[in-house]
């Protein structure tokens, strides 16, 4: 927040840059008080283990998942409702992130087969429910796409641009919309103004 003090404004400034250098020279003092990388490593795990008894134990991962689920959605669908990209769910965990489809079919069914994909049979991205989830190979998520309606353009109907047109009408933002339809949010955004072929088909 802007001073209207110009000196109230450098004082604070001086405040901040003494308590950052103050910082600083906490942690080259416990670098120098390590003699090897093995008692640094140490030291920084003794530090987090002191963190976590101070602000209580970290979430399990599987605790971090669940609580972005919503089991209550349609047609017994297990909605994802934290980060996703092109609908799909993405989910952090240790090894990085990760697609939340596959995260919970590695957490109820095991480890994905080398070099398959999985597939949803309910047909909705951000669904992580193990009974919709089976492995397929690249050559069968194409044929599933295509079965589907979901090849390229060809997954925006007449009939789905018109609801997306009508979702937008009624006060959903385009980031909820493109989730639902599992689209881009731009993709979303060219429905609504029009932009596409089948937006055109729509009347207006």
């Amino acid at each position: 927040m802007p001073y209207a003090n110009p000196q109230a404004e450098r004082e604070y400034q001086k405040r901040y840059r003494a308590d950052h250098l103050d910082a600083e020279r906490d942690r080259s003092r416990e670098r120098r008080a390590c003699r090897t990388p093995e008692e640094w490593a140490a030291f920084l795990l003794y530090k987090r283990a002191w963190r976590a008894r101070k602000n209580g134990p970290r979430p399990t991962r599987e605790e971090r998942f669940w609580a972005k689920v919503d089991k209550g959605a349609a047609a017994g669908c297990w909605v994802w409702r934290g980060a996703a990209s092109h609908g799909y769910g993405r989910f952090k965990d240790d090894t990085g992130i990760t697609g939340a489809h596959r995260f919970s079919y590695e957490l109820h069914k095991g480890p994905i087969p080398e070099g398959m994909y999985v597939c949803h049979s309910c047909d909705n991205p951000p669904c992580v429910n193990p009974a919709h989830l089976f492995p397929g190979s690249g050559a069968d998520n194409q044929t599933d796409r295509v079965r589907k309606g979901r090849h390229g353009w060809a997954r925006i109907t007449p009939d789905v641009a018109a609801v997306v047109r009508q979702a937008h009408g009624s006060g959903e933002s385009l980031r909820s919309i493109a989730s639902r339809f599992g689209i881009t949010k731009s993709t979303a955004s060219r429905i609504c103004r029009g932009m596409t072929v089948a937006a055109r088909e729509v009347a207006p």
